[in-house]
């Protein structure tokens, strides 16, 4: 039987290169996507020291022509992932004089990026066969808003009503949608350990039974 496959979609030093890892050490092969190149490289170094089969590829989240490129290379070399993660948003502070410009660049990267290739894997048959899973790294400021960041408070808003509408309605088709709501910044302490909160991701994989996992 071929293995399974997860994508991740943002890999960072922290949460993306995590799940990966989490994924990757329970048997998963994984696809590691990012703009950076470099950092990618450095992390698939990594991944083979751990024997683990890691794949990397380049895509910008705010150029959709860029994402559908990607993607579809990815499916074409791998197949269709039985997990896909989308783990992108921009966290950086508003700057002083926040333009409706602005919002657009923050939702078109925190929420409609994952709704895009989500909308892929929803509508190929292929993944609903195999019972897929999508996964949003969701934020607290989805409940708990705050005026310094505003577009990713509304767009962490989005994405989880997003996860609890779709998960409602194509779990007739046995494809699961769920997010983890991190809290806090990541790495913060030992409780929003990056690997901590990967596991959080494996567990909602793993069991189907709940839409949200707050940490």
């Amino acid at each position: 039987m071929d293995k399974k496959l997860a994508v991740i979609v943002g890999v960072g030093p922290l949460l993306g290169k995590h799940l990966g890892l989490e994924f990757a050490s329970l048997g998963f092969d994984v696809v590691l996507i990012a703009r950076n190149e470099v950092s990618l490289k450095r992390f698939k170094q990594e991944f083979d020291e751990r024997k683990y089969n890691a794949y990397i590829y380049t895509a910008d989240c705010s150029d959709f022509l860029s994402l559908d490129k990607t993607f579809d290379l990815i499916v074409k070399e791998h197949g269709i992932p039985n997990v896909f993660i989308y783990n992108t948003g921009i966290t950086t502070a508003d700057p002083q004089h926040l333009t409706s410009t602005d919002l657009e660049r923050h939702f078109r990267v925190d929420t409609a990026a994952a709704y895009h290739l989500s909308a892929k894997l929803i509508n190929d048959p292929r993944f609903k066969a195999i019972h897929g899973t999508l996964l949003f790294t969701g934020g607290g400021l989805a409940t708990a808003p705050s005026a310094q960041y505003l577009p990713l408070s509304m767009d962490k808003a989005a994405l989880r009503a997003m996860a609890y509408a779709l998960n409602e309605s194509l779990k007739k088709d046995g494809i699961y949608v769920g997010t983890v709501t991190v809290c806090d910044v990541i790495g913060k302490n030992s409780y929003y350990a990056p690997e901590n909160i990967a596991r959080d991701f494996y567990k909602l994989y793993e069991t189907r039974s709940q839409v949200e996992i707050v940490h």
